[in-house]
């Protein structure tokens, strides 16, 4: 959930550029989309806004759960993994005024991002984000390049549970 706001501020950064329109349909920038979409518009701004219809696919599978997740986060999928899932998933509902919170919208923006401008996501904000706020050492990921002892582990099980289930 801390990515979303950074994937909204690249695609903004994008959009005020004139490398996106918001309006634009997400199978003009990921064609196996639409698919998905069962020839419906679904636009950048409905990704935005969770009012695209997406499954949201971003969870851990729990053997036994009657509705499955379609990535496993301990799996550690790739954004092409997510973008796969989501391209091969029908929506929930046409895209407008219903509203689903997406984790799989935000996956297929970083995916839009990287292919809009050329790099992944985690360059451009290192470049168009963090680098001008003077945020040195600011990664999206963990940094090949950082110094030991920099890095704060945000995937590790905590000794509490939520539901039943460890937070990680």
């Amino acid at each position: 959930s801390v990515t979303k706001p950074l994937v909204g501020i690249a695609i903004m950064q994008l959009a005020e550029q004139g490398q996106l329109e918001i309006e634009a349909a997400v199978a003009a920038f990921v064609p196996a989309f639409a698919q998905a979409a069962a020839g419906r518009h679904v636009s950048v701004r409905h990704l935005l806004c969770h009012t695209g219809g997406l499954q949201d696919t971003f969870h851990v599978a729990r053997p036994g759960n009657p509705n499955p997740y379609i990535v496993d986060r301990n799996s550690h999928p790739s954004l092409a993994d997510h973008t796969r899932a989501i391209c091969g998933e029908p929506l929930l509902f046409a895209p407008g005024p219903n509203v689903q919170y997406s984790s799989s919208a935000y996956n297929l923006l970083a995916d839009i991002v990287g292919k809009v401008a050329g790099v992944p996501l985690p360059e451009w904000l290192k470049a168009h984000v963090f680098a001008p706020l003077g945020l040195r050492s600011t990664t999206l990921g963990l940094a090949v390049d950082r110094a030991p002892g920099n890095e704060s582990a945000m995937n590790r099980e905590m000794p509490t549970a939520m539901n039943g289930e460890p937070l990680h």
